[in-house]
Order: C-alpha cells, then sequence, then structure tokens
C-alpha cells in the first residue's frame, strides 16, 4: 500500500513540469490573438461594423498607384472625410526618393495624399496627425495592408468629429504610394505647410492579416510616450525589446519619413498572417475582425490622448517596457535593470554555494548552452534542408509556418528530456539567463526584461525550495506564469521574423529548464526520460 502511494506521488510530480509547460504554451499562444470583436458602438468609440464597410469599400480590388480603382478609391475616401464635414485637401505632385537601405534604390510615381484638419481648441499648438496608406501593391486588395489602417483613420476622424474639439488640431493624413517607396510621406513632410504644424505622429500599418495590433515602434526618448499609451491604449500590446530590434531592421513605414523629419511618433501593426502580406488573399473576407477593432482603437484611443493633452509627451530617456498578457504594461529606466541584475547576481551565488554544486554548475551550463545551440542549429539546418531556397520561403511556405512551430518546439523539449534535466542543469540555465541578461543590458537595454524577469522568478522559486505537493503545486503555478510571458516574446519573434529563422526557438530551452526546474525534478529520476526525449526529437524531425 505505501509503495502505491509513493508511486502515485511520484507520478504526480512526475505530471506538473509538462501540465505547467503545456498551460503556459497555450496561454502564451492564447495572448498572441486578438481580442474578440465587439458590436457595434456607436457615435463615440469605434465601430467595427462601419470600420469593415471601409475595408470592403477600399479594397474592393487591387488600386494601385496610377489605376483607375486607385482614383476610385482615392475620392471614396476623401467623400468620407468630407461627410464628416471636413475640409478635405488633396496634395497631388510626383515624388522621387531614393531608399535610405540597402542597394539605395530610386523610387518614382505620381502622389496624391488625402489631408483633413480637426480644428483644436488652441490652433497656436502642435497638432497630432494620425496617418494610414491607401495604395496597394498590383496583385492585392489590400484589405490589411493599409485599408485596415485607412479605416482606424476615418473611424477616428469620426469619432473625433462627433466629440467635443480636441485641445489641438487633429490632422487625419492617408498618404499614397507608400508601397513605392513612401513617396506619399516624403511629399508631406517636405512640402505641405501643415508638416511643420506636427508635434506627433500615430500610424497604422500592417504586415499580416491577424493577431494583436502592436505598438512595435517609438520616437526616442519615449518614457514619457509609454506612459500616455500604458494609460490610454485597449489591450496595450508590446515591448522595448520589438522596438530596439526594429531600429536595427531594414524595414521601413510612413512612420520612417516622419521620424527623420523631426517628429515624434508611435507606430502599430499586426504582423500574423503573414502568407497574406502582398498577396492576393490580402482580402476583406481573410482580415480577422478582432485584429482590425484592436488596430482601430490603437488610433483612436492614441490620437484622442494625444490630442487633448495639456503637452505632448517630452522627449527624455527611453523606457524599458512589457505588457503583461494585455492587462497592463509594466515599465521602467534602464538603470533599474542593471539592479534587477545584480540582485539575481547575488542570489544566484547563494544559491551555488547553498547547493554545493561545485565543478557541476560549470558542466551544466556548458550543458544548457550545448544544448541551446545544438537546438537552434538542428531548427535552422532542418529548415534549410526541407526548403532550400528559403528556410520557408517568403511566399509559398508561409502557410507552413504554423505546422512547422510545433516541430520546432518538439525538437527542443525532446533535447531536454533527453539530457535528463537534474539539478546542475537547472543551475546551469540560470547561468545562461543572467548572462543573456547582462549582454542585453550592455547592447539592447530594451531587451532586459526578457532575460531578467524570468531569471529574478526561477532564482525565487529556487531558493523557496519548494517541497510537498502544496509546494511543488505553487512553484508550478509561478513557473507557469512567468513561463507564459517568456514564450509569448519567443512564439511572437518566431511569427514576426517570418518564420524564416527557426533558431528563435531554441530559447524555449533555458526559459523552460530554469522555471521548470522544482517541478522537472522526477524526470531525471524516471527511467523513461530520454526514451520520451528520443521520441520528441523524432517527432520534431519527422
Amino acid at each position: 500500500m505505501e509503495r502505491t502511494e509513493e508511486t502515485m506521488q511520484f507520478g504526480l510530480r512526475l505530471a506538473l513540469a509538462p501540465l505547467a509547460a503545456c498551460a503556459a504554451i497555450a496561454l502564451a499562444l492564447w495572448a498572441n490573438l486578438p481580442p474578440s470583436p465587439a458590436a457595434t458602438a456607436g457615435k463615440t468609440a469605434f465601430d467595427l461594423a462601419r470600420a469593415q464597410a471601409t475595408v470592403a469599400d477600399v479594397a474592393r480590388a487591387p488600386h494601385p498607384v496610377g489605376s483607375a480603382e486607385h482614383a476610385r478609391v482615392r475620392d471614396a475616401v476623401a467623400a468620407n472625410l468630407r461627410a464628416l464635414g471636413l475640409a478635405v485637401e488633396i496634395q497631388s505632385g510626383f515624388g522621387v526618393r531614393q531608399g535610405t537601405r540597402g542597394d539605395h534604390a530610386i523610387a518614382a510615381a505620381p502622389v496624391d495624399n488625402i489631408i483633413a484638419v480637426l480644428p483644436g481648441r488652441d490652433r497656436a499648438t502642435p497638432a497630432v496627425a494620425v496617418m494610414a496608406h491607401y495604395d496597394s501593391v498590383p496583385y492585392a486588395p489590400g484589405a490589411a495592408d493599409d485599408a485596415a489602417g485607412v479605416a482606424a483613420v476615418l473611424e477616428t476622424a469620426r469619432v473625433m468629429s462627433a466629440s467635443a474639439p480636441p485641445a489641438r488640431d487633429v490632422i487625419f493624413l492617408v498618404t499614397d504610394s507608400e508601397e513605392m517607396g513612401l513617396l506619399g510621406a516624403q511629399m508631406f513632410y517636405k512640402h505641405h505647410p501643415l508638416a511643420a504644424r506636427v508635434g506627433f505622429v500615430v500610424n497604422a500599418d500592417t504586415r499580416g492579416a491577424k493577431g494583436r495590433a502592436i505598438m512595435f515602434q517609438t520616437s526616442p526618448g519615449n518614457a514619457a510616450l509609454i506612459d500616455l499609451w500604458a494609460r490610454n491604449a485597449v489591450s496595450p500590446t508590446g515591448n522595448s525589446l520589438t522596438n530596439a530590434i526594429y531600429r536595427l531592421l531594414p524595414n521601413d513605414t510612413d512612420m520612417s519619413v516622419s521620424l527623420a523629419a523631426g517628429k515624434a511618433g508611435i507606430n502599430s501593426a499586426f504582423i500574423d498572417g503573414q502568407f497574406d502580406y502582398h498577396a492576393p488573399s490580402d482580402a476583406p473576407a481573410n482580415l480577422d475582425p478582432g485584429t482590425l477593432q484592436h488596430q482601430g482603437q490603437f488610433a483612436l484611443a492614441m490620437t484622442q490622448a494625444l490630442a487633448n493633452a495639456r503637452d505632448l509627451p517630452a522627449q527624455g530617456a527611453d523606457a524599458v517596457y512589457f505588457d503583461v498578457f494585455s492587462l497592463a504594461v509594466v515599465r521602467y529606466p534602464p538603470a533599474l535593470g542593471w539592479a534587477l541584475t545584480a540582485v539575481a547576481g547575488v542570489l544566484l551565488v547563494l544559491l551555488h554555494l547553498r547547493w554545493k554544486l561545485g565543478w557541476r554548475s560549470l558542466w551544466g551550463t556548458l550543458g544548457v548552452l550545448a544544448l541551446t545551440v545544438a537546438a537552434g542549429g538542428a531548427c535552422h539546418a532542418l529548415g534549410v534542408l526541407i526548403w532550400p531556397d528559403h528556410t520557408i520561403g517568403m511566399r509559398e511556405r508561409l502557410a507552413e509556418a504554423p505546422a512547422a512551430f510545433w516541430a520546432w518546439l518538439a525538437l527542443c523539449f525532446g533535447a531536454v528530456l533527453a539530457a535528463k534535466p537534474g539539478r546542475a542543469l537547472w543551475f546551469g540555465a540560470l547561468v545562461v539567463l543572467i548572462a543573456l541578461t547582462v549582454a542585453s543590458q550592455i547592447w539592447l537595454p530594451g531587451g532586459g526584461w526578457l532575460f531578467g524577469w524570468p531569471l529574478l522568478a526561477a532564482l525565487l522559486i529556487a531558493a523557496a525550495a519548494p517541497r510537498g505537493a502544496l509546494g511543488l503545486a505553487l512553484a508550478a503555478l509561478c513557473a507557469f506564469g512567468v513561463f507564459a510571458l517568456a514564450f509569448q516574446t519567443v512564439a511572437l519573434s518566431y511569427v514576426s521574423l517570418g518564420a524564416m529563422t527557426p533558431g528563435v526557438m531554441a530559447l524555449t530551452i533555458p526559459f523552460a529548464v530554469a522555471l521548470l526546474g522544482p517541478v522537472a525534478a522526477s524526470w531525471s529520476q524516471w527511467r523513461l526520460t530520454r526514451p520520451v526525449g528520443g521520441g520528441l526529437l523524432a517527432l520534431g524531425l519527422a
């Protein structure tokens, strides 16, 4: 009887780690879905039905610059703004621009920007511009890119026109020839007299057809802006790691032009469903309603907050920030990241002394590094082997990215189980995380939170030395929440990089081992751990 009870307890302990991991992954993937769409909201809030009607009209067919459909869309958007009682101007000309990235290609095309102004109470103060582009590529209707942004601008104009006058002017700027090389934005900021009055820009663009609207870019010195965003955004989604990485990428939106013109700004896009990006399938039927609503709510909330602020957010220091499942935003100065890293370092030393690991801590650290690098390399090599033109080709293979995601995940967890994750490996994962935290603090301060907070949580769980059913259950619950937060960013990175660099999935390994260490101890004692790990490896490679 006693033996049976021990076996049952061992089985329960054995189940805690996979249950916590599966629940965390499920929560992370759910958190990347757009909020559920709400019913029609009326005059003073974003109206999804109206926005969908706008998208259906704008994205009736491809409307590249110079086409008859492009002229129809231009006139329809201008008519919608006039119907709100706004004076509308079409800024026409011919744009020429040399790219600032890559081969510095020269772009040239006609431009018809659509501009309307909602007068504010004090017209001498700097204005807020809310911006999206209405042209599409020649082979896509452009429902997401960027009819969704146009709908966001029109809904913002509708709601604010029906409300009390804002404190400052609001400029509704629907640019042209964005797909040709940001020509419309350049023409506005270089040649239109209103450009000098712009004090802040809200931009709405996209690179997909579903997912949350992510606030992925701000102007430098964003601490005050992040406070305003955190207080006003609906289901705020974004983090300083995304912002920091985007500044390094060779990608542009109209916001690139406004930033180059010295305008402060904030940028949002949704990036899931990239198979539809610049493709014939970028049609109204494939645009997620919740995504459209979230993007529109971002534009409306931020424009209202900025237009009614006594002062526009001042440029100062950059903030480190991240959302917690879009429920709240944690933000703090980068210096606090160093303080948290120092605390984590002290806890790590004390833990090493308490566990008396000796040289085994070195072998555990090297083991986690080897597992992470090997898994990342295997994911990438396997992708290249299957899809030799690209890891996952930018068009025809993007549809296979979701299935591939599970293969990479099985490969990562299989590698961990094949190594039998004992205490040395657990400690090694903590060392790897603190190394990544320090590296981020030095070279990418906006990303330090991703490693630092899970590290601190893992150290506190380890210091608590959870024992017994209740203690292990609480450890599993804590690990579940923090692992979900970290894995949400790993999964989003996989999506945002076009699934062409699946090696990013290997970051799952140090997070999982460090956080699930106390509830994964039984797996180091189970004789079938390596066979189970081998099975997951085989599944990932299949």
